[in-house]
């Protein structure tokens, strides 16, 4: 039996249940994320196919999930093609993969997909939970405990020659030690495939923005604009019941296209103030460019209703996600209509 642990330890039981409910697995669930776990081991020891299905589906996670990504668009002339090929041979094709979490520690992946080539890399990090505080007055000290775990923690570079995209990122589990130092190692990584980053340009834009707001299936819950330098405005909308949107949309109550015809007062569009500050720049002589912006985002691509919170920042052509339990696929939606 595989060591999973450095993969269980980054998902949630929201996570396992979707696991779960894809590939209709029949697993007991217990009253928290341990029992859960150990059903799981069990029934892996007892069914071999429902361990692939189960590595299958964490294969869909790992470009996916809880992600800090960035999106860098390029010309032919500044990337090299027959470059990139001639350091291919430095990593292992990712079809010999045996998916074994621990010994693929420091390991470096290779794989074509469509006019995509994939660099993946794996390596076990430690993650920090607070377990306890103790303030000492007559010593003058605070002190805090945390228990580490460790993650199997992954960094992937996408490089699309036709669209001449790159996407990249890698793992932002909100209490990793150096997340700084995490961001250089990734782009460390991406010019150890590409040489010279100069020449990649950003991706989103204002107008990228502008496209996803009024997409349907997107609640918009806050957008920051500036008009100038110093001008700065942040405007948000009350956060919906998100589950509850997911309940009728599984019950047939209205469809995932329906949603803001549903669900009106969550859309951000909505926002007096917003369309004060739009109504303004169009009379006046200066512009309202979106900086920041986060919405949450539903969608069926991956067979099932589900629904991610995801945040962009043009000012360094960024995507954060926030639920471990994206799969690339649900992911790619929104992706599709950026590059």
């Amino acid at each position: 039996m595989l060591d999973y642990t450095p993969i269980f330890n980054k998902m949630t039981i929201e996570t396992f249940d979707k696991f779960t409910e894809k590939y209709r697995i029949r697993c007991k669930k217990g009253n928290n994320k341990e029992a859960y776990q150990n059903s799981l081991l069990a029934l892996f020891q007892n069914d071999m196919h429902a361990e692939s299905q189960f590595q299958e589906f964490y294969r869909q996670l790992e470009e996916a999930g809880r992600k800090h990504y960035f999106l860098f668009k390029f010309e032919t002339r500044d990337i090299i093609q027959e470059k990139i090929e001639s350091n291919i041979l430095k990593y292992a094709d990712e079809s010999s993969r045996t998916f074994d979490p621990v010994r693929d520690d420091g390991k470096t992946y290779f794989r074509k997909e469509g006019n995509s080539y994939i660099f993946k890399q794996f390596n076990i990090k430690k993650t920090f939970r607070l377990k306890d505080e103790n303030e000492n007055e007559e010593k003058n000290e605070y002190t805090r405990c945390y228990t580490i775990t460790k993650i199997h923690f992954v960094k992937f570079v996408q490089i699309d020659f036709v669209k001449r995209i790159v996407i990249c990122g890698y793992d932002s589990y909100g209490d990793l030690e150096n997340k700084q130092e995490y961001k250089k190692e990734l782009f460390d990584f991406l010019k150890s495939i590409i040489g010279n980053m100069n020449k990649l340009e950003s991706v989103l834009t204002s107008s990228s923005i502008d496209d996803l707001v009024v997409l349907p299936n997107c609640l918009s819950y806050s957008i920051r604009n500036t008009a100038k330098i110093h001008d700065i405005a942040t405007f948000k909308k009350d956060m919906a019941d998100y589950e509850q949107i997911k309940r009728d949309l599984k019950a047939g109550k209205y469809r995932i296209d329906e949603i803001k015809d549903k669900n009106p007062d969550f859309d951000l569009k909505t926002n007096v103030l917003y369309n004060a500050g739009l109504e303004a720049s169009y009379d006046s002589n200066f512009s309202l460019s979106n900086d920041c912006f986060e919405f949450f985002y539903f969608t069926n691509a991956s067979g099932l209703i589900s629904y991610f919170r995801i945040k962009f920042d043009t000012r360094c052509s960024s995507i954060v996600t926030y639920s471990d339990s994206i799969t690339k696929m649900e992911l790619w939606d929104v992706f599709r209509r950026i590059v």
